[in-house]
């Protein structure tokens, strides 16, 4: 899986293609993903795109959406499957792109503010494809409880706390400032993903 995130350069047919083949067909879900979109800051915006369509690539690829499948036939929580599984697709691509091994705090930062942007148009991706399989009706009340546990469950993976976020300054998103970042636990350092 090395280079996922060069796979996934924003201009390329290979990110074009992941993008149809995820058409979002549910209106709510679909007007998450653009508002999203739009707010994300013109210095994130090919990582997100690099993020969002390593992550597609991984989840709607034909060789590794079995396991998609698998997942969400077999788990009874949609929530908390999403919660849990997207945290570790996001530290999966985290550790190919070997951000994780620089030194460069600012691209590591960078990286998860990225990260936890791409993450919820992730979960909009995941919760559309469950509602056209037929796993489960999406609600309302099922986007806003996904959107309640990725909130906690994205940083938790990458080792960003409650105080951390709480310094942030001038960051939006929910990524860490680099004062922050430089703190304890260190951003190289992501707590460890069970299963993945």
């Amino acid at each position: 899986m090395a280079g996922l995130l060069n796979y996934g350069a924003a201009n390329s047919p290979v990110s074009q293609g992941a993008k149809q083949q995820s058409k979002i067909a549910n209106p709510e879900l679909q007007s998450i993903e653009d508002g999203i979109e739009a707010k994300v800051p013109p210095e994130l915006k090919n990582k997100y795109n690099s993020i969002v369509v390593a992550g597609m690539r991984i989840m709607f690829d034909k060789s590794t959406s079995k396991y998609l499948e698998d997942h969400l036939a077999s788990s009874q929580d949609v929530v908390k499957t999403i919660s849990t599984d997207i945290p570790k697709l996001l530290l999966l691509i985290y550790r190919e792109s070997k951000i994780d091994r620089s030194n460069d705090e600012n691209q590591k930062v960078q990286f998860i503010g990225a990260a936890m942007l791409a993450g919820r148009t992730l979960m909009c991706q995941a919760l559309d494809y469950a509602e056209k399989t037929g796993r489960v009706q999406v609600t309302t009340e099922i986007i806003d409880q996904c959107t309640a546990a990725l909130s906690v469950s994205m940083p938790a993976a990458f080792g960003i706390t409650k105080e951390m976020m709480a310094k942030q300054v001038g960051v939006q998103g929910g990524a860490p400032d680099a004062q922050a970042a430089s703190q304890e636990p260190p951003m190289g350092q992501p707590a460890p993903a069970q299963g993945v």
